[in-house]
């Protein structure tokens, strides 16, 4: 272990300008070298119920489906009074009742990657190439910017940063059109989030190139980074202050061979790794690969992953609950195609349940336990999208989106 701080240390200090951020101006390609600069001046200053528990998690949630572009997103700030949807060239409000408070144009051409909501002062959707700021209460839109994002957009101090699928890693003002800078990875993203007043972003890899940075959302420089495994499998989330990722060979040293076992591998080394200060601040290993994780409150975290079940000799999905000492409980199969999202201590996943064979099960939403993993209730009906807030989840199904009890699973409205 000392062996691998000190070959981080090196490559921080010797080789940031082979892995580290790379400045670049609009319109360059991600590969260059050097620290980003600001190029602008700054300027911007149910089957069974229990009872609910104490929420633990984040205010804000939002979800986006595999391959359905579409996102719903939700905020206590509107007391879960109102939903934001957007799905293909259509952004939209949604009031309790089930009526549509604003509708709003979107980009025509590309999918929808994910939605952040600040507050009650700003919504802003990405697509895979372009990004769109709007005013949450009357769908006017503020900004839009020819760069899509990899999973919602980060928001931490006025600044809205955004990463494409080309690395190309970009920082703005929030409430209005203003570009500060902008900057290339040298890696393939796998998302960003917000944390501790930076925001971090993770590199798959794999190799060398997997990483977890911190940026400054100011400028854009880089405050530091962790090599947490050989492949990075998960878009980081913030739990407790930290930038935490899944990864795949958490013992993968910088400049070591290729890792043995397959990312593809349902027997992989899996881990979840909490990442701060330039160090690792703990890894716990899971069975086969990590999907997604979801904070869920203090140090600990929600993942979904894939795992080789020797009884029936093939991966199923899995849900665990875990942090820095150790698995606190697994339940399997967990449908996992969309979530986890958590709210008021219950815990919702949607997908497909586990069929057998080659044959696909049938689509399921369903709650847990935030404490123990027991179900709560049980739906058997899927969803491609899942956001909560206050007492809700809010469910897409296409076009169409639904309102949940979290307690119970019943539907309190449908648009």
């Amino acid at each position: 272990m000392e062996r691998r701080r000190l070959l981080q240390r090196l490559a921080g200090l010797g080789v940031a300008a082979a892995v580290g951020l790379a400045g670049c101006t609009r319109g360059e390609q991600p590969g260059g070298t050097g620290t980003p600069t600001d190029t602008r001046t700054p300027t911007d200053g149910p089957t069974e119920t229990r009872p609910p528990r104490t929420p633990t998690a984040p205010e804000r949630y939002t979800r986006r489906g595999r391959g359905d572009g579409g996102a719903v997103v939700a905020s206590e700030a509107f007391d879960a009074t109102v939903a934001f949807h957007a799905a293909g060239d259509t952004v939209r409000a949604i009031e309790r009742d089930g009526e549509g408070r604003w509708t709003a144009e979107g980009a025509p051409e590309d999918d929808v990657e994910g939605a952040t909501i600040v507050g009650t002062d700003s919504l802003v959707v990405a697509w895979t190439g372009e990004t769109r700021a709007y005013d949450p209460t009357d769908g006017s839109e503020r900004w839009r910017a020819a760069r899509g994002c990899v999973g919602p957009p980060a928001v931490v101090d006025d600044r809205v940063v955004l990463v494409d699928q080309q690395g190309r890693v970009v920082g703005r003002a929030l409430s209005r059109d203003d570009e500060r800078w902008t900057g290339a990875l040298g890696g393939t993203p796998t998302g960003l989030v917000g944390v501790g007043g930076s925001v971090a972003v993770a590199t798959r890899g794999p190799g060398d190139s997997a990483l977890v940075r911190t940026l400054d959302p100011g400028d854009g420089s880089e405050r530091w980074q962790v090599h947490p495994g050989y492949e990075v499998t998960t878009p980081p989330v913030a739990v407790d202050g930290r930038a935490v990722v899944g990864v795949l060979n958490s013992g993968h040293e910088l400049g070591d061979a290729t890792a043995t076992a397959s990312p593809t591998d349902g027997a992989a080394s899996g881990a979840v790794v909490g990442c701060a200060d330039g160090t690792e601040a703990w890894t716990t290993g899971v069975q086969g690969r990590v999907n997604r994780l979801l904070a869920g409150g203090s140090d600990r975290v929600f993942a979904a992953h894939e795992a080789f079940v020797f009884e029936r000799l093939e991966r199923r999905p899995h849900l665990s609950l875990l942090g820095p000492d150790g698995t606190e409980w697994t339940r399997r199969p967990a449908p996992a195609s969309i979530g986890p999202v958590v709210t008021q201590g219950a815990v919702a996943l949607s997908g497909r349940s586990p069929g057998s064979g080659d044959a696909p099960g049938d689509p399921v939403t369903l709650t847990r336990d935030q404490v123990t993993g027991d179900t709560i209730w049980r739906q058997s009906r899927g969803a491609d999208a899942v956001a909560a807030a206050g007492d809700v989840f809010v469910v897409a199904d296409g076009p169409r989106v639904r309102a949940l009890d979290a307690p119970s699973g019943r539907e309190r409205w449908t648009a």
